[in-house]
């Protein structure tokens, strides 16, 4: 404990924004929660990889992540969380699957939560409230423990032996108490500025499943997890309740192949959908294999990452707009927070993201890729203009439209027959009754044409099914996807 060391540096996201930690001792692998992206990350040092190399597998119905802690002996995690969204205590496997909410009524502020793994009990603590409350993995039996002023305002807590500690930020103090009777409390250290998170140091707090322990003290085995004795997976080797006790996990972009050897091979999709988000900020892919919701598949719902189909491009703050170009695997895209238009080569066993276009950019809200005459259009609402470049010789650009653009901002092509079409909003100064407008001009820009303008203020997302020469558009004022035949 003496000799510090750096954890290496995530692949997906940065440590700025993580708010709380979680090692899982049996599988060697690290939870971090990020409560202003809302997701939790599971990571894993691997060797000849300077960084971490990670995985998101909670980051839909997640409100404002508080707290996590750690079962790996029953392969569970649990966290609490409280935002926009009920708050509850949630139970889900280490690989972020089924799950569960255990804990959902008389809870408001959950923050710090623990595990009392002899006896299978959950704790947790309500700031609101004031409460310090447990109850078994399934959410029964639940209990107050202890309420009122001596434990007014805490954060963390952990559990060992017969011992409740927590930190109070209204004491600034370190607590102890016991748990049969808490309200007999002692401080621990005191003057502390907020104190934060915190863990009891001891080889009881870091148990494996009763049946992987030999008992015998000269064998090599043992207590050892098969994770870390055996090394059985490629990428993620997550533990589990029952035999062989682990299950292994693909980073995205991949598929277990061969079970037995916890092989991972790269996916190899013939189509799939690709989409940008802000929370983490990332670009990603997914099959397009939909099923109809029913309400038992909501209430189980996993996240996405087994339906993913191709390594995400992590490091961005907010994507607002991307295009493809499917011969050389290039994703094109723009991230409103760099005034950059950036490219991305995928369907690779890595992804690098390099710089485009990085002058002469202000507001680009729309992208779009002219895949015969091999060239980049994109809208700049900014400069109130729409501009083309070649994707060889980048540094040359043209103005095709400008003039009467109060705020271009979707942009769609159809290259076979020589189309371009663009979005426009209205201005903060107009009426509302002066719609937005489609509009639409050859590829160079001109004979340019008003398509569609009435009845439309805010148009966005333009898309065009080729075949049968029909635009799409979503407005997002009105809520409403419409169409056009051209």
């Amino acid at each position: 404990m003496s000799d510090p060391w750096d954890l290496p540096q995530p692949d997906l996201f940065s440590y700025s924004s993580v708010n709380q930690i979680a090692y899982d001792w049996a599988g060697g692998n690290w939870y971090f929660l990020d409560d202003s992206k809302e997701v939790i990350f599971l990571c894993q040092e691997r060797k000849n990889h300077a960084k971490l190399m990670c995985l998101s597998i909670v980051s839909v119905r997640l409100s404002k992540p508080r707290g996590i802690a750690l079962d790996p002996s029953e392969g569970y995690m649990f966290f609490t969380e409280w935002g926009t969204a009920p708050p509850k205590l949630e139970r889900a496997l280490l690989d972020g699957t089924e799950r569960t909410d255990i804990v959902s009524k008389n809870i408001v502020y959950p923050y710090g939560v623990a595990v009392d793994h002899p006896n299978r009990h959950v704790y947790w603590v309500d700031t609101y409230l004031d409460y310090i409350e447990r109850c078994d993995y399934d959410g029964n039996n639940r209990k107050t423990v202890v309420r009122g002023a001596p434990v007014e305002n805490l954060y963390g807590l952990a559990v060992f032996q017969n011992k409740l500690f927590v930190t109070s930020w209204r004491e600034n103090a370190i607590l102890a108490m016991n748990k049969f009777a808490p309200n007999n409390h002692s401080t621990v250290l005191g003057s502390l500025a907020r104190p934060f998170a915190m863990h009891v140091f001891h080889r009881q707090r870091q148990p494996l499943h009763s049946k992987l322990y030999t008992h015998d003290p000269d064998s090599d085995a043992a207590d050892k997890h098969p994770c870390q004795s055996l090394d059985p997976c490629h990428h993620f080797c997550v533990p589990s309740k029952l035999s062989p006790y682990y299950r292994c996990v693909c980073q995205t972009g991949y598929v277990v192949s061969d079970q037995r050897i916890g092989r991972c091979s790269l996916v190899q999709p013939k189509d799939f959908l690709i989409f940008g988000q802000n929370k983490p900020g990332m670009i990603r892919g997914v099959g397009m294999q939909f099923a109809a919701p029913s309400k038992s598949d909501e209430e189980d719902e996993a996240d996405p990452h087994s339906s993913e189909v191709m390594i995400p491009i992590p490091g961005l703050s907010r994507p607002t707009t991307l295009d493809f170009h499917f011969q050389q695997s290039y994703v094109y895209f723009s991230d409103s927070q760099t005034y950059k238009i950036q490219r991305a080569k995928i369907l690779g066993d890595s992804v690098v993201t390099e710089d485009f276009i990085t002058e002469g950019l202000n507001k680009v809200e729309g992208l779009a890729v002219d895949w015969v005459g091999e060239n980049l259009y994109w809208s700049d609402e900014g400069l109130q203009a729409i501009y083309v470049t070649p994707l060889e010789k980048h540094t040359a650009k043209k103005t095709l439209i400008s003039g009467n653009l109060s705020h271009p901002r979707s942009i769609a092509l159809d290259p076979i027959k020589g189309f371009l079409f663009w979005s426009n909003w209205n201005s903060v100064e107009d009426h509302l009754d002066i719609s937005g407008s489609i509009s639409w001009s050859w590829l160079d820009g001109s004979e340019r044409k008003v398509l569609v303008n009435t009845n439309l203020h805010w148009p966005n997302g333009l898309t065009i099914d080729y075949d049968n020469s029909i635009i799409y558009w979503c407005d997002t004022f009105a809520n409403k996807i419409e169409s056009l035949n051209y």
